[in-house]
């Protein structure tokens, strides 16, 4: 997937927004789809904590202040 170490991470997310039905999505101010607020938080927070430590960042959210 890019990143080694988060996988499984990425692969949930992956596997959670496929499986969601099309009125579950909405497009963005681009006219890109989205996937509407509260869908797939857990897997999406998961997959993105890990990609910022994986890549020297640290926990995410943090400001380093």
């Amino acid at each position: 997937m890019g990143v080694q170490g988060c996988e499984s991470e990425v692969q949930s997310l992956l596997q959670c927004t496929a499986g969601r039905p099309a009125s579950d999505f909405e497009c963005d101010e681009f006219g890109e789809p989205t996937l509407k607020a509260g869908g797939c938080n857990a897997e999406g927070e998961a997959a993105v904590t890990c990609l910022f430590a994986a890549l020297g960042g640290g926990a995410a959210g943090t400001s380093g202040n």
